[in-house]
């Protein structure tokens, strides 16, 4: 019970991650009901899904909010890049079935006009695809993936202020893994690979919160050499 853990002024925001959400979301809408009545600040709540299930499951839980309050949703695409790396990641066929399943919900909520939804995209890599991607010409065949997805995304939902799409889909790393120096000198140029392409594509940045750490810390340095 939420209740018996946060204060009434406390709980702002909620996330659903591990076993595909999807598969259980319809039993949390007496749940919801009862946390919107009784915190008065929460707004956010985050899923992450594989979009290997029916889209109209996620679909109708972001409807079925009333509109006595904004809610803020962030919508996470769990999907690992093209199929030479989801479908080997998943199951052959998966990378179309999500990303049709993606489109679909899409079309389900592009008339969204009282919630906001904010569209992510994350990846899962280990080492075979660590060294796939440090090949340039896969580095940029990755990134031109997502960067049409995102094309026909925005497209869908133009007309529509409330559904945002994603910017930044760069991958992360698959935990616990035996990675090799082998593996860590690849990730380096890929991680080179994000800085040299960082305004290359049309709608996605190769870039992730690592890499914003280290141009932070870069900055940082050179401020004090500068200055010290």
């Amino acid at each position: 019970d939420v209740k018996k853990i946060y204060k009434k002024e406390n709980l702002k925001y909620l996330s659903h991650w591990g076993t595909e959400p999807t598969l259980t979301l319809p039993r949390f809408k007496k749940f919801y009901e009862d946390v919107i009545d009784y915190f008065p600040n929460f707004r956010n709540i985050m899923i992450s899904s594989n979009f290997m299930t029916s889209p109209t499951v996620l679909a109708n839980f972001i409807k079925q909010f009333n509109k006595n309050r904004k809610i803020y949703f962030v919508i996470q695409l769990s999907l690992d890049g093209p199929p030479w790396i989801c479908d080997r990641n998943r199951v052959k066929g998966s990378t179309k079935k999500i990303v049709s399943n993606f489109f679909r919900f899409l079309e389900l909520i592009k008339d969204e006009d009282f919630h906001n939804v904010q569209l992510n995209a994350k990846s899962t890599i280990s080492d075979w695809a660590i060294k796939l991607l440090a090949d340039r010409e896969k580095f940029i065949e990755y990134f031109n993936f997502y960067d049409e997805i995102v094309e026909k995304a925005s497209e869908i939902t133009k007309d529509n202020k409330n559904v945002n799409s994603f910017q930044i889909c760069s991958p992360t790393l698959a935990v616990p893994m035996d990675y090799t120096k082998e593996d860590g000198l690849n990730y380096a140029k890929i991680v080179g690979y994000q800085f040299e392409f960082e305004h290359y594509f049309k709608h996605v940045e190769p870039t992730n919160i690592y890499l914003e750490r280290l141009k932070r810390l870069k900055l940082e340095k050179d401020s004090y050499i500068r200055n010290p």
